[in-house]
């Protein structure tokens, strides 16, 4: 297996990295869906609605008793939609989530144009399908050259490594002292020659 230097800039992400983003961005929506669900119940419940004391529905002019005998479905549909609009937004705009900016990750499209709503979207169905598939679409990481799961193959899009990792003054001690990281030393041989 040939090693490659993981922190060369936009070297392909590996399925270490791109998991540990996807932990943190997973991490950030369980948050978020409880702050959305919270404060759509609270403002219905606190301004609009009494979910204990709904009136009867008399017809359709009732907006009152209609909202308070469906206030329990907005929670729900604002959970649903935080992990969607989340990663579209996200991948749309900045082509990268939180948790692949912190692991210093970047997407790219593979015809080297700027992601797209469209793209964005092929690559969210490719999230569902892998994740329907009990994560399987995500292992074809491991087997291709670009690393690309099964999102990526959908959306035409790789994750690039997005910062050098040796530009951070701790990181860059720690990868001197490993020698598996270490660029490798050339021979004298090698060297090229003044003549």
């Amino acid at each position: 297996m040939k090693l490659r230097h993981a922190t060369q800039h936009g070297g392909y992400a590996g399925f270490a990295s791109r998991g540990f983003a996807f932990a943190i961005d997973a991490a950030v929506i369980a948050v978020g869906i409880a702050g959305t669900s919270w404060f759509v119940a609270a403002i219905l419940n606190s301004i609009l609605v009494d979910p204990e004391n709904c009136p009867p529905v008399s017809g359709w002019g009732d907006l009152r008793a209609i909202l308070c005998r469906y206030s329990h479905i907005p929670g729900p549909v604002a959970a649903l939609g935080f992990p969607v609009v989340y990663r579209i937004l996200f991948w749309w705009t900045a082509s990268k989530t939180p948790g692949m900016a912190m692991m210093g990750l970047q997407l790219a499209r593979l015809n080297g144009e700027a992601m797209t709503f469209v793209t964005a979207l092929r690559r969210l169905v490719g999230y569902g399908l892998s994740l329907f598939l009990g994560g399987l679409g995500f292992l074809t990481i491991l087997a291709t050259d670009r690393r690309q799961a099964l999102p990526d193959r959908l959306a035409g899009t790789v994750v690039l490594n997005a910062r050098p990792a040796r530009a951070e003054p701790l990181l860059a001690r720690a990868f001197a002292k490993t020698r598996l990281l270490a660029p490798p030393k050339t021979r004298a041989s090698d060297a090229p020659s003044d003549r």
